[in-house]
């Protein structure tokens, strides 16, 4: 059978029928698996005009995160598990003259990013989000824990007095349905530097975005947006925020674009983008 697979010129058409709802349903997952292996897919289009409602679910327990605390207590020097190990240096370059700060760490799932800064950065105000019941959890993990410096941003948003100077995008906003109103409302507290990590855009084709369907972590399927990349900088722009630097991302090497909306496959790039807020 894997030989089978991996020898058959299968078009992105006929893929794209394997993975449609109908046939996805009599095909067995194994060999939509081996499918996905042999032939690295990644992404393909979709005929989505929105994302649904519920999309990348992703839950754990406080078990899980005991068990992830003396993972990394073990591993002491290990690298946060995100699509930029490095925030730490760069928050430190950036803040380097500041003895206190703030970053707000949007789809942050894990707690790994926060226990990494705090290590190596003592005065780091922390504010954590994600989806709802895994705030819930953290919340009763930081009580139970005594955690200190570490606050749900669900349940103090609408704080006067709250300020970030930092925002993280890691790798969650092109999973996000109304991501253009949860920006408006995030940067009305106007933090200094927005920085979204390994997100996907391309440059040619001129529609604002693109749905596609992702299957790398098969049997979930879900979906994303790909933005057009001149769209997304005007708006950010457009409220007050210009690009500092960008970058290929570390992983953007390895995903596999070619079965894809054929107007993008070619054109397609997992970029790091800074943000700055214009001098007022």
């Amino acid at each position: 059978m894997n030989n089978y697979i991996n020898k058959m010129s299968i078009s992105n058409n006929i893929i794209d029928q394997l993975f449609s709802p109908k046939i996805i349903k009599i095909l067995p997952n194994f060999l939509l698996k081996k499918l996905i292996k042999k032939k690295n897919i990644f992404f393909l289009k979709s005929h989505l005009k929105e994302l649904p409602q519920i999309n990348y679910p992703f839950s754990f327990s406080e078990n899980d995160l005991e068990n992830f605390l003396i993972n990394i207590e073990k591993e002491n020097h290990k690298l946060p598990f995100n699509e930029f190990p490095h925030l730490a240096l760069l928050l430190k370059y950036i803040f380097q003259n500041k003895s206190s700060f703030s970053i707000l760490d949007y789809g942050a799932q894990f707690i790994d990013n926060y226990i990494f800064l705090k290590k190596k950065i003592p005065n780091i105000i922390y504010y954590y989000h994600d989806q709802k019941n895994n705030n819930l959890t953290i919340q009763n993990f930081i009580k139970k824990k005594k955690l200190r410096n570490i606050y749900i941003f669900e349940n103090i948003k609408k704080k006067q007095s709250l300020k970030y100077d930092f925002v993280y995008f890691g790798s969650v906003t092109q999973y996000l349905k109304n991501y253009k109103e949860i920006f408006i409302e995030i940067l009305l507290k106007k933090p200094k530097y927005v920085f979204l990590s390994g997100t996907n855009f391309y440059f040619k084709n001129k529609k604002e975005k693109i749905i596609c369907k992702q299957l790398n972590v098969f049997p979930q399927i879900n979906y994303c947006y790909f933005f057009n990349y001149d769209h997304f900088i005007y708006f950010l722009k457009s409220k007050g925020y210009l690009v500092e630097y960008v970058s290929e991302n570390l992983y953007g090497k390895l995903i596999n674009y070619k079965h894809i909306n054929k107007v993008i496959k070619d054109d397609c790039k997992y970029l790091d983008i800074l943000f700055k807020l214009e001098k007022q």
